[in-house]
């Protein structure tokens, strides 16, 4: 058995209660971070991870006199909803669960509640021919206020315009400073092409009722369309 010089044991001791906890990688954010597993770091991990700005986005209403055009609210929702859960240091509710609230009579507090949430941020889309206009407001699920609304008449052709100065005015109103990495990924196109993207947004609107017969085989046209 190995012999420790005296005062050794003493300091062992100290070393062992105060030592820093172990720590993991993690995977859940861009790029390689570690995250404290137990003690006090792993404490202020949880209340930082607390008190990041949250938000749910809910489906924008179709205010056009054409139902159909329903395809183009969801993706001009999901399109937002998409750019915002680029950013790490926002919380965004999951489509999932924003979509699965669509259409029912719920307060502001009820969507905080069920998304969990601090804001949420709602709107609606009326489409005439080439023209269309977005309206969008976020809402403090804390009292109902009004913390941004904004409203945007434009032609069609400048929907990413629009799409981006939403997503740029959330982030700017969230107070979350953006990093360059972080502001182009916020800023990020598929495509410039507005045929392609009407297309591509009709696919996908196909695609989440893949329950319904046909709808996964009319999706998949419309994305090959829009790939042409």
């Amino acid at each position: 058995r190995m012999r420790l010089a005296p005062g050794c044991h003493q300091k062992l001791r100290r070393f062992r209660r105060h030592r820093r906890p172990l720590r993991h990688r993690t995977a859940s954010t861009p790029g390689e971070t570690f995250r404290y597993t137990s003690g006090p770091y792993a404490t202020l991990a949880r209340v930082r991870e607390a008190e990041m700005p949250s938000i749910g986005v809910l489906p924008f209403a179709n205010m056009s006199a054409d139902a159909d055009n329903e395809y183009f609210s969801d993706g001009i929702t999901e399109e937002i909803l998409n750019a915002l859960s680029r950013i790490p240091t926002i919380k965004v509710a999951a489509r999932t669960s924003s979509f699965a609230l669509k259409g029912k009579p719920l307060s502001i507090s009820e969507v905080g509640q069920l998304l969990n949430v601090r804001t949420v941020l709602e709107g609606s889309v009326r489409r005439i021919g080439q023209h269309v206009r977005i309206g969008a407001q976020l809402v403090s699920t804390a009292d109902g206020y009004h913390i941004w609304s904004e409203r945007c008449d434009r032609e069609l052709k400048d929907v990413f315009e629009i799409q981006d100065e939403i997503a740029r005015s959330i982030v700017d109103r969230l107070k979350v400073k953006l990093t360059a990495a972080q502001n182009e990924a916020l800023m990020a196109r598929h495509t410039e092409n507005v045929e392609a993207y009407e297309l591509y947004l009709r696919g996908r609107h196909c695609w989440h009722r893949w329950n319904i017969p046909g709808m996964t085989q009319k999706a998949m046209l419309y994305f090959e369309q829009a790939l042409a």
